[in-house]
């Protein structure tokens, strides 16, 4: 019974905590006070399977039902008596923990919810006893001269599980008794009882025994286990374990009945009903939210590919304003990596340059002029290479702003948001479409690819053209300063000893000539850089992509996740909902000890 009621109890628990968490949706918070009373039916029917079975005695006055009573619940609980009639009102002997079932019970049976007090009887169970714990009700004498007896015990007979009929040995054939079983031994488990077996001898009690048996066959057609029939000693079962003849073999079939016939029979088809009731409810619901769920996960797919292609093209705008700065910091990266006259030349800078050829030729006709042109251009290379240091420290014009991405965000996931909106209040899927984390990983990884870039992806490129083939082609270009350098040397030695020592002119014009070929070779290797930038700042697109994409795949597959959580909440309570539900909260009741048990008789064949 225990084992039973805990899985009567887990089963509801389980079935109203998913009823909660898709409370949610619009669709389920309508229904709520609906899906509420189913739940709360099965759990009362789910508790009725755990409930001891409802034992109605009828019979003859004075045919021992109270004594029965007192041997079945394993205490003294009845009243006995001797005179006739005993029983005048009827008597409800149950279990302390099922007061409120029994109110219950006879409010169906239209008694008046104000009871009188005296009808319930509570008792503890006694765990010695065979079969304590039921609920016992001594019904009126069917034979009292009271008519309305009868009518009291009809209705009590409505709402019991079983009927036993207890004939009294003097009146076995008494008409008032037994035509009143006529209504119900066809609706209900009816057993019957030759009871005070002790107090008639042997081949008397033989012949009562045929005489009942008999009278049962040929009144209602039964025999067998339909119909049983047990001779007892009430009084000999309250004080010998396993005595009062055949006490054991009745309580046993009492046992027996209550598992195939109450638990798995109506009560079990009660809860199922409940189940199936749900299951339909559920099944329903489901339909209507799992397509509106589907259509927001691929509406939130489509909404963040935009987005990518959207974040994708503006980051790749502002690559591209970028370029000529990361050429420039590429072709300074090459320099310090090259030993040479062209090295000096690539980090000298185009105004450097420039300057340094105009001072040379200024310097003709006034040195002043001459070293006044090479400050401004070697100054205007500086305010240039500070210009872009500092443009090349921060990604924020290569993309948009926070509030500019807000916006974006805002606008594509808008339709996913008005589908939410009809789901209901489902916060797990709106907090999941919210701009906020979109944006913050926007900019996150734009700044981590831009950093990686200029701090990597540069120095590598550039480490890249300093190796190999590259290394033959800078000798190569550095060879024309190299030869100038040397006949510029030879002429001022050579003619040193002559009357004519190499003039002022000669060199100047020697720098003006290698600051046109550094001007050139800058102009070329610039060139050069600008296709390297190009191929560098595609792999830093790429990487954004893929990580934009990496992002929205893991944003997207939240909000996915979540999904499947309410889709797998209906799915479990369809599966708790299952056919064979019923059967096996009843099936873990059967394989559990009965409480308050003892073993059952070597053999419970009715006589």
């Amino acid at each position: 019974m225990q084992k039973a009621d805990q899985d009567t109890k887990t089963l509801v628990k389980a079935i109203k905590k998913e009823i909660k968490l898709l409370r949610c949706f619009e669709l389920v918070d309508r229904r709520k006070e609906a899906l509420g009373d189913i739940a709360d039916d099965i759990e009362e029917q789910g508790d009725k399977l755990t409930e001891g079975a409802v034992i109605t005695l009828v019979g003859s006055t004075g045919a021992g039902k109270s004594t029965l009573i007192n041997a079945l619940a394993g205490r003294i609980v009845a009243k006995e008596g001797v005179d006739r009639p005993t029983t005048s009102a009827p008597k409800v002997y149950y279990p302390e923990s099922q007061k409120s079932a029994v109110k219950e019970l006879l409010e169906r049976a239209s008694f008046s919810s104000d009871l009188d007090p005296e009808m319930l009887v509570s008792y503890r169970p006694d765990k010695n006893a065979l079969w304590s714990g039921q609920i016992f009700i001594d019904a009126p004498d069917l034979n009292s001269v009271q008519t309305e007896h009868r009518e009291i015990v009809r209705r009590l007979a409505g709402v019991s599980d079983v009927l036993m009929v207890v004939f009294h040995r003097q009146s076995i054939v008494e008409e008032a008794a037994t035509s009143f079983i006529d209504d119900f031994v066809s609706r209900r488990g009816v057993v019957f009882v030759l009871g005070r077996a002790d107090e008639v001898a042997d081949e008397n009690r033989e012949t009562l025994r045929n005489q009942a048996r008999e009278f049962v066959k040929s009144r209602w057609s039964v025999e067998g286990d339909t119909g049983p029939l047990f001779v007892v000693s009430a009084k000999q079962a309250q004080t010998e374990a396993h005595g009062g003849f055949e006490f054991a073999s009745l309580v046993a079939w009492l046992r027996r009945f209550h598992q195939t016939e109450i638990v798995e029979g109506v009560r079990r088809r009660n809860l199922q009903a409940g189940l199936d009731k749900l299951k339909n409810e559920v099944s329903t619901l489901r339909r209507e939210i799992t397509p509106r769920l589907d259509e927001a996960e691929l509406a939130f797919g489509a909404a963040l590919k935009n987005l990518q292609t959207r974040l994708s093209a503006d980051f790749g705008r502002g690559l591209e304003a970028r370029r000529i700065d990361v050429a420039t910091l590429l072709l300074s990266a090459i320099g310090d990596r090259w030993n040479g006259p062209g090295g000096y030349i690539s980090k000298a800078g185009q105004a450097s340059l420039l300057g340094a050829g105009v001072g040379t030729l200024l310097a003709r006709r006034t040195i002043i002029g001459g070293l006044a042109a090479f400050g401004a251009g070697a100054a205007i290379e500086k305010g240039a290479e500070y210009s872009m240091k500092r443009r090349l420290e921060s990604p924020d014009e290569l993309i948009l702003s926070a509030s500019e991405i807000q916006n974006v965000c805002e606008s594509e996931v808008l339709p996913v948001k008005l589908r939410l909106m009809d789901l209901g209040e489902v916060d797990e899927l709106t907090e999941a479409v919210k701009p906020g984390a979109i944006v913050g990983n926007v900019e996150f990884t734009a700044r981590s690819v831009w950093t990686d870039a200029i701090s990597r992806d540069v120095p590598e490129s550039a480490e890249r053209c300093s190796k190999g083939a590259m290394r033959a082609l800078k000798f190569i270009l550095d060879s024309p300063v190299y030869g100038i350098a040397i006949y510029a040397l030879y002429r001022i030695f050579t003619q040193y000893w002559t009357i004519r020592p190499a003039t002022f002119d000669f060199i100047l014009n020697t720098f003006i000539i290698v600051a046109a070929y550094g001007f050139l070779l800058r102009t070329l290797l610039k060139l050069f850089a600008n296709l390297r930038a190009k191929a560098v700042l595609r792999g830093v697109r790429d990487t954004f992509i893929a990580a934009i994409a990496q992002s929205h795949k893991r944003t997207h597959g939240d909000f996915i996740r979540e999904s499947k959580r309410f889709r797998d909440s209906f799915d479990r309570l369809l599966s708790l909902c299952r056919a064979d539900r019923a059967a096996s909260v009843s099936d873990s009741q059967r394989s559990a000890p009965a409480e308050n048990s003892a073993p059952e008789a070597a053999s419970f064949q009715p006589h």
